[in-house]
């Protein structure tokens, strides 16, 4: 009888005891920020600096061929791919630098290499999210 009673007592006591829940942590600005960029960018890393680089078009074919590499993270195809460009670069810190990867056409050539997208329209939107767009000169 004693043994129930001195295991029954802990036991009554440790459910007469209200617990509180732990505080939960609180979230840094930088670290909800960090989310929001896994996220919206679809878990691209945001460090400063990025490439951006494509496969699929060399320049002379359709620009829809082009498949976008961000931070060697494929995002898409075409049209779809430069909308999830956009995404990207807009969930990125103010700050962060994204570098084409050099990109030179044959200087004999009939018909000049082109960017699967408007450079320069692609400049002021990074410019707008506060990201700098790196574009190689040709050589």
């Amino acid at each position: 009888m004693k043994r129930r009673a001195a295991l029954l007592l802990p036991l009554a006591l440790l459910l007469s005891c209200e617990r509180e829940a732990p505080p939960a942590p609180k979230e840094s600005a930088a670290n909800a920020h960090e989310t929001k960029i896994a996220t919206e960018a679809n878990l691209i890393p945001a460090p400063s600096r990025l490439t951006l680089n494509w496969r699929d078009y060399d320049g002379t074919n359709d620009p829809q061929n082009a498949v976008y590499i961000l931070a060697d993270k494929v995002l898409g195809r075409g049209a779809d791919g430069l909308a999830a460009l956009h995404t990207a670069i807009a969930s990125l810190p103010t700050g962060t630098q994204i570098n084409i990867q050099p990109y030179y056409g044959d200087p004999g050539a009939e018909r000049k290499k082109e960017y699967p997208f408007d450079v320069a329209e692609m400049r002021e939107f990074a410019r707008q999210h506060g990201v700098e767009l790196g574009v190689p000169s040709a050589k």
